[in-house]
C-alpha cells in the first residue's frame, strides 16, 4: 500500500505536486480546522506536513490536538514554515 501524506497548508500545492511525484497518496487541507475535521471524519494519513502560520487554526494548534486525541496522536508530524 502506497503511505498517505495530509499536506496542509494555505497553499498546499508544491507540497501536494511533490508527494504526487513520489508516488504518495496525497489528501491536502486549507488550514489546521480543515485538517483536524477531515482526520476526525476518519480521512487515514500515515504523516502529516504541516505549515505553522495558517488561519483558523495554526500548525502548533493542530499538533497539540492531534496530541490530545488517543486515535491521532500517533500519527507523525512535521512543521514547516516559509520563514
Amino acid at each position: 500500500m502506497t503511505d498517505a501524506v495530509l499536506a496542509t497548508s494555505a497553499d498546499a500545492s508544491l507540497l501536494t505536486m511533490s508527494f504526487e511525484k513520489g508516488g504518495y497518496r496525497v489528501a491536502s487541507a486549507w488550514d489546521g480546522q480543515d485538517a483536524w475535521e477531515q482526520l476526525k471524519a476518519g480521512l487515514h494519513c500515515d504523516v502529516i506536513f504541516c505549515d505553522i502560520e495558517m488561519p483558523h487554526m495554526n500548525g502548533l494548534e493542530l499538533l497539540m490536538k492531534l496530541k490530545q486525541d488517543p486515535q491521532l496522536q500517533s500519527i507523525p508530524v512535521a512543521i514547516l514554515t516559509s520563514r
